[in-house]
């Protein structure tokens, strides 16, 4: 990211990379076609009848705008720590693996829709240019076109991290 430290505001490039997978022996609404057959039931999930995750990630790609509030600040100005609010908008590139009436496909990554996060914590600066950081993190994800079995899918959700993070600025 860059920061303008004297104006306590920042913009940066964020990358998470959440994994989703769709919990086997339950039943889900299914909508769609399947096999040219219009579909509108509730099916299992299991290995073979319906099976669906993001095993290498939903990935959320952000560009997060940063404000922050200095809470305490050592007499040198190397030590500070701040309250930090960060929120964020961009797009979902998963890569989806999914099963469907015996149809697989394990694909490649692809733009399947966008997201949108708010996060917020503390960050604690010290020798100068090295920071730690913990904070809360909500995102609201929406898959608009999901590569699968013999087609294309939709869902969204919402989701919710515990973050630390170690770094350097320079």
């Amino acid at each position: 990211g860059y920061y303008f430290k004297k104006k306590n505001f920042g913009i940066e490039y964020n990358f998470d990379h959440v994994k989703y997978f769709a919990k086997h022996d339950q039943s889900v609404r299914t909508t769609g076609t399947i096999n040219g057959q219009k579909i509108d039931e509730t099916l299992p999930i299991t290995t073979y009848v319906q099976n669906f995750e993001h095993s290498n990630g939903g990935n959320y790609i952000l560009l997060n705008f940063v404000k922050w509030k200095d809470l305490v600040m050592s007499k040198d100005q190397k030590r500070v720590l701040n309250l930090m609010y960060k929120a964020g908008g961009g797009i979902v590139l998963p890569k989806t693996n999914s099963t469907i009436m015996n149809n697989h496909r394990d694909d490649t990554y692809n733009v399947a829709g966008y997201v949108f996060a708010l996060e917020g914590g503390l960050r604690y600066n010290f020798l100068k240019n090295v920071f730690v950081e913990s904070s809360l993190k909500g995102a609201f994800a929406n898959y608009t076109h999901i590569l699968i079995a013999n087609g294309s899918g939709r869902q969204h959700w919402f989701s919710s991290q515990f973050l630390i993070m170690a770094g350097f600025q320079f």
